[in-house]
């Protein structure tokens, strides 16, 4: 969002975002040097080559926002919008009813906020701070702590980004993951409920980053597409002392 209205200017608070150290190479493209080792039940070990450093960054409050100021999918990365569960009684934490009820509800919506002529769901991770601490799951609870914030995809450019490997047994997957840059703008939605959804892009083939092998970010505007959207969890200073954890 360019302007800065008072709307927008309400809606958002300082909140610590996890960034890389300015000292981590940049990188484009799979150098071996950034990376953590995970087994087969999603357990990771420490991370090599990405030491994290925290910032405050302005936060603002997507839900906040009127109309014409909502975030959009195709230009920022990432998209609320409202979706009614196909099946409400869908049980999140049972594996099997996630694939089988779930699943097509996620690729329906992503054919029509895209215009896709074929959808896959493939892949899900259920989160869970304590559980993950505990080593122990934990039964299924709103997100009260740790809410996710979305970066718009234009003010990241590729000097920010550093590949980081995801070494399975059988696979290496590859996110980016980023450094601090005051250009960064970050939203999130505080008060998400089962009927409504965030799309969020992990790749774009016909972003502007991707389309030229990353030799500049994302262009605002002429109505190009992103290339992709940075999310992290993040410490929000209005969590209630209470709240349950993620």
């Amino acid at each position: 969002m360019a302007s800065t209205t008072a709307a927008a200017t309400n809606a958002a608070r300082s909140a610590t975002i996890p960034y890389l150290s300015a000292s981590t190479q940049h990188s484009l493209y799979r150098n071996g040097k950034a990376f953590e080792q995970r087994d087969q039940d999603g357990s990771d070990a420490p991370w090599v080559g990405a030491d994290l450093e925290n910032r405050f960054m302005p936060m603002t409050d997507a839900q906040q926002l009127v109309a014409a100021q909502q975030p959009r999918l195709k230009a920022h990365g990432f998209e609320l919008c409202a979706r009614r569960l196909a099946d409400p009684e869908l049980d999140f934490l049972d594996h099997e009813q996630v694939v089988r009820r779930y699943y097509p509800d996620c690729a329906a919506l992503v054919r029509e906020a895209t215009g896709a002529r074929f959808v896959a769901a493939f892949d899900h991770n259920v989160r869970s701070a304590a559980g993950k601490n505990s080593k122990r799951r934990i039964a299924e609870q709103p997100v009260a702590t740790h809410p996710i914030g979305f970066c718009y995809a234009a003010g990241v450019v590729p000097e920010d980004l550093v590949v980081f490997e995801i070494r399975y047994r059988d696979r290496t997957g590859e996110n980016y993951l980023s450094k601090h840059a005051e250009r960064h703008q970050w939203y999130f939605c505080p008060t998400l409920t089962r009927d409504e959804g965030l799309l969020i892009k992990q790749w774009d083939s016909a972003g502007e980053l991707a389309r030229i092998n990353g030799a500049n970010g994302d262009v605002v505007g002429a109505g190009l597409p992103s290339t992709f959207s940075f999310q992290t969890a993040f410490e929000d200073p209005q969590t209630p002392a209470d709240a349950l954890d993620r």
